[in-house]
């Protein structure tokens, strides 16, 4: 089938060190894959699947993986590849009560990854970190490593936390040197059709290394939500570099604050059917590059819809690109006398619904005698690039064509 490109046969996919993976429940593998799907490693589980995998997640050391096991209850684990198998490190099972109900595809983990500012030798009572340090709270965990002989070691911060030293009460058992990665995790967030009982939409904000649920956030914005992931960001130029909390809520991504849940910006997506109102749902997101990876079952292409048999993606750039051009020209109509003028204009917004100003315009008409003023015009501070038409000398119908283009 056209435009096909990984080929997963399961509903979900995550990114780490250069490959797209995929957890393959009826072989029990997790498969490592090129972007033309190509396998380049496979990792068998030594822990069998029973049941299919509808999320996944990588937080810079760990994968993490969402099952359903039934109608509203939702179980998140967490595995290690290690001497070239995959081991489940860690199991939590979130089981419907009177209180709440899990109704839910989508979950990611809010992690950090930094680097060690200094180096330490084995036997040091802290931990000095490059960034993210304002991050740290005591009883975080900590997954330090691996470090250039393949050692890590996972530590809980527990002592005192200033500058960019967080304080540990026992000492580490390996050395690391100045540039060796840290990542650790702050929370689980999940979205879940059911508000408790009641259905209605609820974020659930989790305990990444218990599974206690430190906040629920009722609200039917957070209801339908397919897919979600969190990602540092920088291309998003007009809200500056960023972590960021996405998901995608009908054909819009946003980007999610999560310190208080409010919005940084939105972001127009094109997984729309051929009819320009029929939704193709987003499976599970990957954000790599400034560059959105969406897996989905269907896509279009030119105007045509295409049925995959397998889940593919399709992408959409963080970086302002143009996405609506919208010409109207007044007076609509003019004498043929070679004299009257028409004031065209031409207003370019981006993906965000922003205004691009300084985006150059070109203009053409097919009259014989009348002509615009400008081959070329440039938008203003309000997106708009303004030209003029003067008319000809003969009564017909002109057409004035403007162009605008991603690159210019």
């Amino acid at each position: 089938m056209a435009y096909e490109n990984i080929k997963f046969s399961k509903p979900h996919f995550t990114f780490a060190n250069g490959y797209f993976y995929m957890f393959d429940d009826t072989a029990d593998v997790l498969f490592a894959y090129t972007q033309d799907g190509t396998v380049a490693f496979s990792y068998p589980l030594l822990t069998p699947l029973a049941r299919t995998i509808t999320s996944a997640e990588y937080d810079g050391f760990y994968f993490w993986t969402l099952e359903t096991p039934s109608t509203y209850d939702v179980t998140i684990k967490k595995w290690q590849i290690e001497n070239n198998y995959c081991r489940l490190i860690k199991q939590l099972d979130f089981i419907d009560n009177a209180a709440n109900r899990y109704v839910s595809t989508a979950f990611t983990l809010e992690h950090y990854i930094t680097t060690f500012n200094t180096t330490i030798s084995g036997g040091a009572d802290y931990v000095d970190l490059t960034k993210y340090n304002d991050k740290v709270e005591s009883g975080n965990k900590l997954t330090l490593g691996p470090n250039s002989e393949g050692y890590y070691e996972d530590v809980t911060v527990t002592g005192t936390i200033s500058g960019t030293t967080s304080g540990l009460t026992f000492f580490t058992e390996y050395t690391y040197q100045a540039g060796d990665p840290i990542c650790f995790n702050k929370n689980l967030w999940l979205f879940s059709d059911w508000q408790g009982p009641v259905n209605d939409g609820a974020l659930y904000k989790i305990n990444p290394d218990n599974g206690e649920v430190r906040e629920r956030y009722d609200d039917n914005e957070y209801k339908d939500v397919d897919s979600c992931t969190f990602a540092y960001v920088t291309a998003a130029n007009h809200i500056g570099p960023l972590d960021v909390l996405f998901y995608v809520k009908l054909n819009t991504l946003k980007f999610m604050n999560p310190n208080d849940l409010s919005f940084y910006t939105t972001m127009t997506i094109d997984n729309l059917q051929a009819n320009m109102t029929s939704i193709i749902p987003v499976v599970d997101l990957v954000i790599k590059d400034n560059t959105v990876y969406r897996l989905q079952i269907r896509t279009m292409y030119f105007e045509s819809n295409y049925a995959w048999s397998t889940y593919n993606y399709s992408v959409s750039p963080i970086r302002r690109y143009l996405d609506s051009f919208v010409l109207d020209a007044y007076p609509a109509v003019l004498p043929a006398n070679g004299y009257n003028t028409s004031q065209t204009r031409g207003a370019i917004k981006d993906q965000y619904g922003l205004v691009l100003p300084h985006k150059p315009v070109y203009c053409y008409d097919d009259d014989d005698y009348g002509y615009m003023q400008n081959t070329i015009s440039y938008t203003d501070p309000d997106g708009v690039a303004r030209n003029y038409y003067k008319a000809g000398i003969e009564e017909r119908v002109v057409t004035i064509t403007a162009v605008a283009t991603q690159y210019d």
